[in-house]
């Protein structure tokens, strides 16, 4: 009996192990559960957080944008989104954790802006975007559009008749008492309406509609100046009494190129049928016309880099002029007939001069002309006053490159910016 006993009392061993064994395995196992479900929350919490902040990243900057766009002029949010267009930022943070990169793509197909934003936290990367409806109101409009625009300020004290529209972008009101008859829209700067027109005025404006309101300042770029093609001589004179002919026989340019241009006798340019080829006149710093340039106005480029240019007496220029800087002043029975573009500050115009057939493109400067001037053609200018002269306006063709590549300002009417759908 006693055997049997410790017989049974050895056999409890490997059952009493065996239990052990079977409990270390359900706590390794109910630990590594509890790791991996205690993981899988944290990362999942890590997960919502990264959302939040990633969402948070796009809402400011969608938030930035449409606040620009609500305060910023129309070129100069353009210029905005253009410099955020397919840019990503410099990592930051809103709560002090994590990450957030922010990246802008224009979809111009689409008319959207979008905003996407990744958020890193922990390891843990999410990304969300959200859409900026981008909707152009109103029409594109450029100078090319109008037969008189100035900048900053209009004055027309005399007789004048305007076959096309006019505008005036900023300033005060403009004074157009002189206007004996307009056809074309008037379009006044922001805060401007037809009830500040006296209505003796406002019943010459025959456009369709007689006024219109920009809501957007235009801008004017300046023409593109160009390099001289070789070092200038020192100087170049037509003298008295002998009267210079040029003829343009093939497609290659005759230029130029002097410090100094003396003009005492006519010069006539004539270029061969089917040709392209332009005599182009490169003076650095001096240019004195006494006499006359008759031709085509396409086929003479005057590229004038000095300061002033004076061209006064009984004398005639066709041709397209450059002015780099100089002040100009135009007097005495001058005509012009052509193409003048100008950098400079001013523009006197005055004492029996006459443009025929004439654009005035200079963006830069205050332009006055008064005293029996002649004028047909278009202006552009920053400001301009005209009084005593016969002065017809009409449409005139812009036939050079600017600076920015472009035609001469912009749209009219505002582009909107709202919020659209998250993605």
């Amino acid at each position: 009996m006693q055997k049997r006993w410790m017989s049974n009392e050895g056999s409890a061993l490997p059952i009493v192990l065996t239990i052990m064994v079977i409990v270390v395995i359900f706590s390794v196992t109910a630990l590594t559960i509890g790791s991996a479900s205690m993981k899988q929350a944290e990362n999942q919490e890590l997960r919502v957080q990264a959302y939040y902040m990633a969402r948070s990243g796009a809402h400011a900057v969608a938030s930035l944008i449409l606040n620009k766009a609500e305060t910023l002029s129309e070129t100069d949010m353009n210029t905005f989104v253009s410099n955020l267009n397919g840019k990503t930022s410099e990592p930051f943070n809103l709560d002090g954790t994590g990450e957030i990169r922010v990246t802008v793509t224009r979809d111009d197909s689409k008319g959207l802006l979008v905003v996407s934003s990744e958020a890193k936290v922990g390891g843990i990367s999410r990304t969300v975007a959200v859409n900026i409806n981008v909707k152009k109101e109103g029409t594109v409009s450029t100078a090319g559009d109008k037969v008189l625009f100035a900048m900053s300020g209009l004055n027309i004290n005399n007789l004048t008749t305007i076959d096309g529209p006019i505008a005036i972008s900023e300033g005060s009101l403009p004074n157009l008492n002189g206007i004996t008859s307009i056809s074309g829209t008037v379009y006044l700067a922001p805060g401007m309406d037809a009830s500040m027109i006296p209505s003796y005025v406002l019943d010459k404006f025959h456009g369709s509609p007689k006024t219109a309101t920009l809501t957007e300042k235009l801008v004017f770029p300046t023409v593109k100046y160009p390099d001289y093609p070789a070092p200038p001589s020192p100087s170049y004179t037509v003298s008295y009494g002998n009267n210079d002919y040029v003829y343009i026989s093939g497609d290659e340019d005759i230029n130029i190129v002097t410090k100094e241009f003396r003009l005492y006798s006519d010069l006539t340019v004539e270029r061969a049928p089917g040709k392209k080829g332009v005599l182009n006149l490169y003076i650095t710093e001096k240019c004195t016309l006494d006499a006359s340039i008759i031709a085509d106005p396409k086929h003479v480029n005057i590229y004038f880099g000095g300061d002033p240019l004076k061209l006064n007496g009984k004398y005639q220029l066709f041709a397209t002029l450059y002015l780099e800087r100089a002040n100009l002043e135009i007097t005495n029975n001058f005509e012009f007939t052509g193409y003048l573009y100008s950098g400079g500050p001013s523009i006197a115009i005055g004492n029996n001069p006459v443009f025929l057939d004439a654009l005035i493109y200079a963006p830069n400067a205050n332009v006055n002309m008064n005293n029996n001037v002649t004028f047909t053609g278009s202006i552009v200018a920053r400001s301009l006053s005209i009084d005593k002269g016969e002065f017809t306006f009409k449409q005139m063709e812009f036939p050079f490159e600017l600076e920015s590549g472009s035609a001469p300002g912009t749209t009219l009417g505002k582009t909107t910016y709202t919020l659209g759908l998250w993605q």
